[in-house]
Formats: structure tokens, C-alpha cells, sequence
């Protein structure tokens, strides 16, 4: 008995310890409004949701947690042309003054881990996905002052620049990088960033030399989120007409995220992981995708800029993205001329049959007015003598009404012709007889 009561004292003692272990283990998660487990190298991370759509098909952005815009009216539509593939694609515009902390019209995957849209998780270290979509720069297009961002992996941070952004230079486009360690401070509000140490040349790779106006650009990116060495990053393309996609850039063992040792600084709502780096704990702010069209505000810029984007994915693997472009698009049919309408028929009254005596030196009028023509308009009138003597004084020929002088005793026919706005005819007669 004094045996059992041992082993069952050791048993509680051994839970207890379990217990505060727990407990002291759970003081590495960081309190924040979202809570994240802390992420070491090697760990194993539970992945977000992966097989994401969020294509327009719906005809509208519900698919999206919200649209940045100023004018949100002015700035974005679906549209069912162009499209890449399906019914529907979403069309951006940014206007000179389109103010939203820069000219933007964007939409974002802000949501939160608590309340996902679409299956959405935001992406946190350790997670590796696979992202696809289409882009189009129209025909129009012109390139603004400076760059423009037209898809880029954001933090839920303050004073960062996109972690990953995908801009257009002059007639390139080029993948920056702004990864690794971040150093800085609210007050300044710099930042500097260690991307690839060895190799920072190429933080800002040109991924296409030509923007092939009109065409549809589809990407594939693969991503795994590290603020370390141990994060990759990969982008496929293919321009529409092309057989299959093409390697433009491949980075493995390089940072995909920043990490700061600050967070009261740079983290928004506390919401980020616990990450260690060469020992020494760290943060990394959450990151999420945010896709359409957005470039800093450049005085006297006057270009209104216009892209289109569709078919955006997130997936476990190269093959599960590539099976998103293989549908064709839906081509609106195409829409009816409407028949010209019908020309107006109009119809000329020149008013009733009247008779004066040649003594009252009265000089009648030829009335017009009551004419008529539906849906439409009359662009002349005429009156012209028919018959009768061949004195008599019209004020205006070219009146509905006029007066006229008839000196002579006898019958006088007048007429009126009206010209509509449709290049249609119409006449009448009124006889005016004069007595002695």
C-alpha cells in the first residue's frame, strides 16, 4: 500500500511538472490579439488553408476582403471583357489625386486569422504555398513617373515597404525585395533591410524586358515564408499565345519576410510570430496578398492608369496552379447593332382656309405652328405660292408663321414644306380668298 501511494506521489509530482512546463512553454507565444505559435527552424508549422479562389467568378470582389480606393466607383469594376479565363475579370484605374496613402486602387486578403474570408489565412513563417493569377497591361498603357506596384506580399506593419512587390519600371517589371533584418525606428521612419548579404544586387531582379501591351501575363509564384536563409522564392510566367510557362527567377535559401527585434515599432495590432534568428527572439509581422494597382504620388504626373487582373489562387504545388489556367475564356456574345430608327413622319398643317375683303387692308397670317412630328424635330420650313395673282408680299418664306400682304382681289394658294430632323418631308395647302 505505502508502495502504490509512492508511485501514485511521483505520478502527481511528474503531471505537475508537465504542467508548469506547459505553462512556461506557453510564455513564448506571444500576446497578441491573434495568438501564433513561436516558429524555430526545423519546426513543424500547422499550414493555412491552401486551395484558394479568388476569381471574379462570382461577378464582383466578395471573394476579396475589401478594395482600397479613393473613389471606389471611379476606380474599379468586373468586367467581362477582357478576361483571361471564365466570365470575369476585375479592372482597376488610378486617377491623378486618387489619394489613399499613394494613388491605389487595390484589393487585399487583409483578413484576419479569426475570421477567415474565402478560406484565407494570412501567411505566417514556415508556411510554403503556391500563388497563381493574370495580368494585363491595355494597349494604352503608359508607365507613370517613378514605378508602380502591381501585386506584392504586404506585412501588417507600419513603415514597411511590401515585403514582396511585383513593379513596373519604364517597360519592365521587376520583383523588390525589402526581406531580413529590419532595422529603424517610428521617429524616422527607415527602415534597412538584410536581403541576401552576399548578393544584394539582386534584391530588385527584372523578371520581363517588355510589357506586351494587350496580352495577358500569367505568373506562377512559389513562396516560402522565412525571415532567415531558409525562405525560397520562385516566379514561372507565360504571355498569352505561349505554350507553356517559363522559369524567369529562382531564389532558394534567401529571407522572404522581415524580422525585428522591435515590435512596439513596426507591428500593427500585435499581430505577428515569435521568431528566433541565430538565437536571438524576433518578430515577423503577418503577411497577406494584395493585387490591382498602386503608385506614390509624383507632382505633376497627369497619366491615368488602367490593368486588369484575374484568376488569382493559392495552392499547395506547381501542378495544382498550373490546372487553374487551362480553362478558356468566356467571350461575351457579341452585342446586336440596334436597328436605326425609325425616320420620323411628320405631318405639315398649314392652318385653315380663310377669306378678307381687299378694303380692310389686312394682311393674314399663314400659320404653321401645329405641324407635327413624333420623336422628333423640324430643321426648316418653306412657304411657296401655288396659285393665285401674282402680287403679294411674304414677311419671312422661311417662318411657321408669317404674315402676307395680298393686294389683288382673287383666290391665293399658299404652301408649306417641313423638313424634319431625320431629312423627312411634308406638305400643305391653304387657300386665302380676297373679296373686293
Amino acid at each position: 500500500m505505502k508502495r502504490l501511494f509512492c508511485s501514485i506521489s511521483r505520478l502527481a509530482l511528474l503531471l505537475g511538472v508537465l504542467f508548469l512546463y506547459s505553462c512556461q512553454k506557453s510564455l513564448d507565444v506571444v500576446s497578441t490579439t491573434e495568438q501564433f505559435a513561436v516558429v524555430n527552424v526545423g519546426d513543424s508549422v500547422t499550414l493555412a488553408a491552401s486551395n484558394l479562389v479568388a476569381d471574379w467568378e462570382t461577378g464582383n470582389y466578395n471573394q476579396w476582403y475589401g478594395l482600397s480606393a479613393a473613389y471606389p466607383s471611379s476606380q474599379y469594376a468586373t468586367v467581362t471583357w477582357p478576361v483571361r479565363q471564365g466570365k470575369y475579370a476585375g479592372k482597376f484605374v488610378v486617377h491623378p489625386g486618387d489619394y489613399s496613402f499613394g494613388e491605389r486602387s487595390e484589393l487585399g486578403m487583409w483578413t484576419a486569422r479569426s475570421a477567415p474570408l474565402n478560406n484565407y489565412t494570412q501567411e505566417v513563417p514556415g508556411n510554403d504555398f503556391y500563388y497563381g493569377w493574370s495580368t494585363m497591361f491595355p494597349g494604352d498603357w503608359k508607365t507613370p513617373p517613378g514605378y508602380c506596384i502591381f501585386y506584392q506580399f504586404q506585412q501588417r506593419a507600419n513603415y514597411l515597404n511590401p515585403a514582396i512587390a511585383f513593379n513596373v519600371y519604364g517597360e519592365t517589371v521587376q520583383v523588390n525585395f525589402s526581406t531580413g533584418t529590419v532595422a529603424g525606428n517610428s521617429s524616422s521612419h527607415t527602415s534597412s533591410f538584410a536581403f541576401m548579404p552576399t548578393h544584394n544586387a539582386k534584391a530588385s531582379p527584372v523578371i520581363l524586358s517588355a510589357l506586351n501591351r494587350g496580352k495577358w501575363h500569367d505568373f506562377i509564384v512559389h513562396v516560402k515564408f522565412a525571415p532567415d536563409a531558409t525562405g525560397i522564392f520562385e516566379v514561372w510566367h507565360r504571355l498569352e499565345g505561349s505554350a507553356g510557362f517559363t522559369n524567369v527567377l529562382s531564389y532558394r535559401n534567401v529571407p522572404t519576410e522581415p524580422w525585428t527585434t522591435n515590435p512596439a515599432t513596426f507591428i500593427q495590432e500585435g499581430v505577428y510570430t515569435k521568431y528566433k534568428v541565430n538565437n536571438v527572439y524576433g518578430c515577423v509581422p503577418n503577411t497577406y496578398v494584395k493585387l490591382g494597382l498602386y503608385r506614390p504620388i509624383v507632382s505633376g504626373n497627369k497619366i491615368v492608369n488602367t490593368i486588369y487582373h484575374d484568376n488569382w489562387t493559392r495552392q499547395m504545388s506547381y501542378a495544382a496552379v498550373s490546372a487553374k489556367f487551362n480553362a478558356s475564356p468566356v467571350q461575351p456574345p457579341p452585342v446586336a447593332t440596334p436597328a436605326p430608327p425609325p425616320v420620323p413622319t411628320p405631318t405639315a398643317k398649314a392652318g385653315a382656309d380663310a377669306t378678307i375683303h381687299k378694303f380692310w387692308n389686312f394682311a393674314p397670317l399663314l400659320n404653321g405652328s401645329t405641324s407635327t412630328i413624333p420623336g422628333g424635330w423640324f430643321t426648316s420650313a418653306k412657304w411657296t405660292k401655288v396659285s393665285g395673282p401674282g402680287d403679294y408680299v411674304l414677311a419671312n418664306a422661311t417662318a411657321m408663321q408669317t404674315r402676307v400682304k395680298l393686294p389683288s382681289v382673287g383666290v391665293y394658294t399658299f404652301r408649306i414644306t417641313v423638313v424634319t430632323n431625320g431629312g423627312a418631308t411634308s406638305s400643305d395647302d391653304v387657300s386665302i380668298t380676297v373679296l373686293p
